[in-house]
């Protein structure tokens, strides 16, 4: 049986790689919620990536969608189609 810390590895991995910033930058916004000598380093990570209103729209979409209950699945259906 495989641990919490092995599928979050595994899930990591399964990352595309337009996912791995966004991805990096919210572990560490959670590591600093339990370790504050991180907190300053947070402040000096900025994404300076600029926001198309494409993904804007498209979050918006997701948003919306999210509370029509459509696109949503259920924790064992994702486990299902990530294979864990």
């Amino acid at each position: 049986m495989t641990t919490t810390r092995e599928n979050m590895h595994t899930l990591v991995d399964r990352l595309p790689e337009c996912e791995i910033q966004d991805t990096y930058l919210a572990l560490l916004e959670l590591l600093a919620r339990h370790h504050p000598v991180l907190r300053p380093l947070l402040k000096t990570l900025e994404d300076d990536r600029e926001e198309t209103k494409a993904k804007q729209a498209a979050i918006a979409n997701a948003y919306a969608e999210v509370t029509r209950g459509e696109k949503t699945v259920t924790d064992k259906e994702l486990r299902g189609k990530l294979g864990l």
